[in-house]
């Protein structure tokens, strides 16, 4: 998740067979992406791909020479940036990472406060109406969910090789 004006969140995974082990996590904020690269770096994994929200091809970062977060990871030298394509619907994405949870593994130490994000993730209380709303409560644990959501959504629409899945019509290539 990509917070300008808050948090910044990083969910490390890795993909093991049919596991999908997240084993660290990160966040910060006020910081450019020249931090969150070094941080990266200076954790000493082997990375294969970076996947951004649909914002990181839209917002701009930069005063001299505006340019997205997209581009200024391609610029500190992150190979292939992927951007996760919006879903228009929260809820919808909510629902792809309620589906994906199942085959997640999470390292308790690296990831505890990404963990303590995803369980104080909460929708929205109406007081006039005495009901929940649609939508998710924006607040500290809203970056790491959101940022975790990503996952969900990959797995859903992309497959984890980044390319947007697509399912055959005929039944004898199924």
């Amino acid at each position: 998740d990509i917070g300008l004006n808050d948090l910044t969140a990083i969910w490390f995974h890795q993909r093991i067979g049919v596991h999908d082990r997240f084993i660290h996590y990160y966040e910060n904020s006020g910081e450019g992406p020249a931090h969150f690269v070094q941080y990266m770096q200076d954790l000493k994994y082997i990375y294969g791909r970076t996947y951004l929200p649909h914002d990181g091809a839209a917002r701009r970062i930069t005063l001299d020479k505006p340019m997205t977060y997209e581009q200024m990871l391609r610029k500190l030298k992150v190979a292939s940036p992927i951007i996760v394509p919006r879903v228009d619907n929260i809820l919808t994405g909510i629902q792809m990472t309620r589906q994906a949870f199942g085959s997640c593994w999470f390292d308790e130490k690296n990831c505890a406060k990404g963990l303590t994000h995803l369980q104080n993730y909460k929708k929205e209380w109406n007081n006039l109406l005495a009901t929940w709303r649609d939508t998710p409560r924006h607040d500290v644990a809203s970056n790491g969910a959101d940022a975790f959501r990503q996952f969900g959504q990959v797995q859903a629409r992309m497959g984890f090789g980044g390319r947007k899945q697509t399912r055959s019509v005929d039944w004898k290539t199924a």
